[in-house]
């Protein structure tokens, strides 16, 4: 744990109350990008 809390010293508090939600936004946004990514594979002749 006191890496854990090394890596967070200097991060104001909100913001690492917020992570969790931030993370899933990422986690969302990756899988919507690579679902585009995915269709403009199938689109493409080439």
């Amino acid at each position: 744990m006191e890496e854990a809390d090394e890596a967070i010293q200097g991060i104001p508090k909100s913001c690492t109350q917020e992570l969790p939600i931030g993370r899933n936004l990422l986690e969302t946004e990756e899988k919507t990008g690579m679902s585009y990514y995915i269709l403009a594979e199938s689109l493409n002749p080439w």
